[in-house]
C-alpha cells in the first residue's frame, strides 16, 4: 500500500463569509449591530441543533423550563449581577413605577424556579435547562458576525446538588459535552479552568471559591484530559 502524505489542512473560512454564501443569516442597521437575523436555511439548521441538544439533555436527566427575558432590576441586585456586571447589561426599561432589565444570563430565573418548590435532599440533584435568550451590551468595536453579539440563545443549565454530588455532576456534564462534540464532528476544543480573581467582579467568599476550584481540579485530573488554568 502506498502511504500518501496527508492532504493539506484547508484554511479556515470566515463564518460571516459562509453565512452570506449559504444564506444562513444577515444583519440590518435598522435592527442594530450585534443583533443577527436568521434566514430560513439558517433557522432550519438552528432548529435541528436545538432538537439535538434538547434530546441529549433529556436523556441526561435534565428537565426543561421556560422563563421570560425580562426581570426586575431588584432581581439582578439580589443576584449580584447589577453590582458586578451592570456595565455589560442594557439600561433598565422604565415601566410604570418599576424598572425592568433584559437579562444577561438565565441564572436568577432558574434559581427562582428551584425555590418555587419544596425540595428534600433526596430530590437532589435537580437539573434544570432552557434554550434561553439573553442580552449583553457588547461594545460596537468588538461585535462581529455570530461570535460577538448582543442577543444570543444559550442552551443553559443549572444543577442544584449536595456538596458530595458536585464532582460526579461535573464529570457527567463534561462527558455529555464530549459526546455532543463527537456526534457533531467538533474537534480542536480544549478545557480551561477559570479561577477566582482579585477584582470586584467576584463574590467575596474565599472559602466557597476554594471548595469549588478544588472540586473542578479533581474532576479534570480524574478525566485524564489536557486542561489549562485561565489567568486570574
Amino acid at each position: 500500500m502506498h502511504n500518501a502524505p496527508p492532504p493539506p489542512i484547508p484554511a479556515p473560512i470566515d463564518h460571516r463569509q459562509l453565512g452570506r454564501q449559504l444564506d444562513l443569516f444577515t444583519s440590518n442597521e435598522l435592527v442594530g449591530a450585534g443583533l443577527p437575523l436568521w434566514l430560513p436555511d439558517g433557522a432550519a439548521i438552528r432548529e435541528q441543533l436545538e432538537h439535538f441538544i434538547v434530546e441529549l439533555e433529556r436523556d441526561a436527566g435534565y428537565r426543561r423550563v421556560c422563563t421570560p427575558v425580562l426581570g426586575k432590576r431588584e432581581l439582578y441586585e439580589r443576584s449580584g449581577h447589577w453590582q458586578h456586571f451592570r456595565g455589560d447589561m442594557f439600561p433598565p426599561l422604565d415601566v410604570g413605577s418599576e424598572q425592568l432589565v433584559l437579562r444577561p444570563s438565565n441564572c436568577p430565573h432558574h434559581i427562582l424556579i428551584f425555590n418555587a418548590g419544596q425540595h428534600s435532599f433526596r430530590d437532589l440533584p435537580v437539573r434544570l435547562c432552557e434554550l434561553g435568550a439573553m442580552f449583553r451590551y457588547e461594545r460596537s468595536g468588538v461585535l462581529g458576525g455570530l461570535s460577538r453579539v448582543r442577543a444570543m440563545t444559550l442552551n443553559d443549565a443549572h444543577v442544584f446538588v449536595a456538596d458530595a454530588q458536585v464532582e460526579g455532576e461535573v464529570a457527567a456534564m463534561l462527558a455529555m459535552i464530549d459526546h455532543a462534540y463527537d456526534l457533531l464532528g467538533i474537534t480542536g476544543h480544549h478545557l480551561r479552568l477559570s479561577l477566582h480573581g482579585p477584582t470586584g467582579s467576584y463574590v467575596d467568599a474565599p472559602a466557597m471559591w476554594q471548595r469549588g476550584e478544588a472540586a473542578l481540579r479533581a474532576v479534570l485530573d480524574a478525566a485524564g484530559v489536557a486542561w489549562v488554568t485561565a489567568p486570574r
